[in-house]
C-alpha cells in the first residue's frame, strides 16, 4: 500500500541514525528467555545497499567466550532466502546451580556475521572459520540469550502499528510518498503485552515486581529524526526527508528494545517524489 504523508520542513541523518553501509541494526530470539532444551529461532534486521546474501550464526556457552565473542566459532545457522535457523540450548546447562541461581539463570552466547552479496557463501559456511577474516567480510556482533528457569521470563516487545499525523495506520512495509526537505509526524505504538511486569532479585536478595520500560530506535538510509531514540509511552517522532535525496527510494526502521535484551522492529519504504 502507498500513503502520500503531510508535510512540515529540512536536514541530513548523522551517525548512529544513518544506514549507508553494512549494518545490523537489531537481533531478535525467540523466545527471547528460553528454559534449557528449548528450540530458539534467530532473526536479524540488516541491511546493506547492494543486499544482504545471508546471515551466519555461530553459538557457544559464556564460559567458552572472551569480550571478543566465542572462543571456537561452531556454526548453528544460515538465514538466507527467508530461512530463519534455531538452535537448541544446552539441556544441561543449569544442572550445577543451585535452584535460586537457576532462576537468574546464565547466558548463552550467539554470535552473528552479515555477509553481503558477492561473497563465496558456500565456501565460508564449510570448514573452519578464521575470526579475523570473517569479521572483515560485514557487521559481526553477538547477542547474549538468558536461559533460566525464572517465574517470569522475558517476552520480546512488538510494534503493533505506526501512526501518522494525519490519523493513518501504516501497516509494516507500506510504502510512504515524501517531499524533499519536509519534516513527518509519526508515532510508534507497542503491544499491550509489550509492558510486561516481572519479578526481579536484587543485590540483597529480595524479590521486586517490576514494570518493562521499552524504548525504540529510529534508523533510515536518508533524512533526519528530531531524535535517534524515544522512551515508553512517549513514542511520537519526527522525521525530515532529505532536502536533496541521493536514491528516489529508501527505508525507515524503527527498533523497540525492553531493558533485558527482548527486540522487534518496523519496517517502511519510503519513495521521495
Amino acid at each position: 500500500m502507498v500513503f502520500a504523508l503531510m508535510a512540515c520542513a529540512a536536514s541530513d541523518l548523522s551517525q548512529p541514525a544513518t544506514v549507508d553501509r553494512t549494518r545490523v541494526l537489531a537481533v531478535r530470539a525467540s523466545p527471547a528467555e528460553p528454559e534449557p532444551g528449548d528450540s530458539v529461532r534467530l532473526r536479524a534486521l540488516a541491511y546493506d545497499p547492494e543486499g544482504i546474501q545471508a546471515i551466519l550464526w555461530f553459538g557457544c556457552l559464556i564460559e567458552q567466550s572472551s569480550g571478543f565473542g566465542c572462543d571456537d566459532l561452531e556454526l548453528i545457522g544460515v538465514t538466507e532466502e527467508g530461512v530463519v535457523p534455531s538452535f537448541d540450548t544446552p539441556a544441561d546447562l543449569l544442572d550445577e546451580l543451585s535452584e535460586e541461581e537457576q532462576d537468574e539463570g546464565m547466558n548463552y552466547l550467539v554470535q552473528f556475521q552479515a555477509v553481503p552479496n558477492g561473497v563465496d557463501l558456500e565456501a565460508l559456511a564449510s570448514g573452519d572459520v578464521d575470526p579475523d577474516e570473517l569479521a572483515q567480510l560485514g557487521e559481526s556482533g553477538y547477542k547474549r540469550v538468558p536461559v533460566s528457569f525464572a517465574r517470569t521470563p522475558n517476552d520480546n516487545p512488538d510494534i503493533e502499528t505506526i501512526v501518522s499525523e494525519a490519523g493513518i495506520e501504516l501497516a509494516k512495509d507500506d510504502t510512504l510518498v515524501l517531499s524533499p526537505g519536509q519534516t513527518y509526524e509519526l508515532e510508534a505504538f507497542l503491544s499491550e503485552a509489550s509492558i510486561q511486569t516481572y519479578t526481579f532479585r536484587n543485590s540483597d536478595g529480595v524479590d521486586e515486581e517490576r514494570v518493562e520500560e521499552p524504548y525504540i530506535n529510529l534508523y533510515a538510509t536518508e533524512g533526519s529524526f528530531d531524535q535517534f531514540w524515544k522512551l515508553y509511552p512517549h513514542l511520537n517522532f519526527t522525521y525530515t526527508a532529505p532536502a536533496e535525496p541521493q536514491a528516489s527510494e529508501g527505508q525507515l526502521w524503527v527498533v523497540v528494545r525492553d531493558r533485558r535484551g527482548g527486540m522487534g522492529w518496523y519496517e517502511l519504504n519510503l519513495r521521495f517524489e
